[in-house]
């Protein structure tokens, strides 16, 4: 008989964990239910890797695409209203994979609804799909089943979704400028070393060495470039394949994530980019009835900066041994001290949820208008950039003149 890895929570609140022998994990579930337990997660167990174990991704991973936030966000508050009419969760499901346009998406719900259908909770349905739902979706789902509201914890989940891909969308049509002017700048590097400089090569080809070392220097790179341009793609495709693969090390992630951290103006931004999702998450897992150290475990997985998510694993792990959420985020040091501040009187007053939702408001008003800011100086960099690349190539074509004019006298 196989063998299942459960995850439960006790009558107490705490989180539970165990083996147990069961023909599926659906015997697994109903077993829980019946001694009291709330299950969160139930796994076949192999034995053969430890969880820590890593495995190298495959070519269809790294370039697997998932269904995007804002297509989303338009299905669960679809299948939030179907929910609310009184639809059966497997109809409401079907509406919502036929109201979906984006294909990844209709794909995960036709495995959602053949799980839901085969008797599995929708929780569990969703948490196997993986990558194409975040990992607080399912906790977030779980906890509307157990509650019996799950047609308003999925109008926050479209709500939270939503207010995410706003955000990213304002950034994205804040970076459309400076992405074009980078790229005219790029092609106008090339223009100047590929063909503007070439044509002066018959004029100076009597010089030789008597060139100034400044116009030998960009006739060589220009020659690179035009004879090595598909090498210099090359090698640019396989450092972004590499360095995706590489990220896939939780210790090169932990010290990718940590040196960026580091970065003047930026690594603060992320930060608090990290501090307001850390926030707005748990106050929406907290308002959904979870326990705090369930709540900050699904928390955990849902934030993308690796030592956000360590810190953020300790905490757990001190409330489970009687320690408290502000003392854990201030020894940690990387969460903004405002959010330290926030924290605290919440915790101490007892309305953490709310007060964990106004940090998250504050936080993200505060990260635009530095977005803002930082995408206001990107474009005088990049022009004063561009005009020192023309300026030099200039400098160079005009000191290859003088040259030629001393030698004529």
């Amino acid at each position: 008989m196989p063998v299942f890895r459960y995850r439960a929570v006790s009558g107490t609140g705490e989180i539970v964990e165990g083996d147990m022998d069961a023909d599926s994990p659906e015997v697994v579930i109903e077993r829980l239910r019946r001694s009291g337990k709330f299950p969160l997660n139930v796994d076949r167990s192999t034995g053969a890797m430890a969880p820590s174990a890593v495995t190298a991704p495959t070519t269809k991973q790294l370039w697997r695409r998932v269904p995007t936030l804002g297509g989303l966000a338009a299905m669960t508050r679809n299948l939030s209203t179907l929910v609310r009419a009184g639809i059966p969760l497997d109809r409401s499901l079907r509406f919502a994979r036929e109201s979906a346009v984006e294909p990844p998406l209709r794909q995960a719900l036709e495995r959602v609804v053949a799980r839901v259908q085969g008797g599995v909770p929708l929780a569990d349905a969703v948490q196997e799909q993986g990558a194409d739902f975040p990992s607080f979706y399912s906790g977030m789902l779980r906890a509307g089943e157990a509650g019996g509201n799950l047609d308003e914890v999925l109008e926050e989940l479209a709500a939270y979704l939503d207010r995410v891909h706003a955000v990213r969308e304002s950034l994205r049509g804040a970076l459309i400028y400076p992405a074009i002017l980078l790229v005219m700048t790029l092609v106008t590097v090339v223009v100047m070393f590929v063909w503007v400089l070439p044509q002066f090569r018959p004029l100076f080809a009597d010089l030789g060495d008597d060139l100034p070392l400044m116009t030998r220097g960009f006739m060589a790179v220009g020659d690179f470039v035009e004879i090595w341009w598909w090498a210099g793609l090359l090698g640019l495709a396989a450092a972004v394949l590499a360095l995706r693969y590489r990220l896939r090390d939780p210790a090169f992630r932990r010290a990718w994530d940590r040196a960026k951290l580091r970065m003047p103006r930026l690594g603060r931004l992320i930060a608090d980019v990290e501090a307001a999702r850390f926030a707005r998450t748990l106050s929406m897992l907290l308002r959904g009835g979870l326990p705090l150290p369930e709540a900050l475990r699904i928390v955990r997985d849902a934030l993308s900066n690796a030592v956000f998510r360590d810190t953020v694993g300790a905490v757990t792990t001190e409330l489970r041994e009687g320690g408290s959420l502000t003392a854990g985020i201030t020894r940690s040091g990387i969460f903004p001290a405002m959010a330290v501040q926030v924290i605290q009187v919440g915790e101490e007053s007892g309305h953490l949820e709310g007060v964990l939702a106004e940090l998250a408001m504050s936080l993200e008003r505060e990260t635009d208008r530095a977005a803002q800011r930082l995408l206001a100086l990107l474009v005088p960099v990049v022009t004063i950039f561009l005009g020192g690349i023309v300026a030099l190539v200039i400098i160079s074509v005009l000191g290859a003149f003088l040259s030629v004019n001393d030698l004529a006298y």
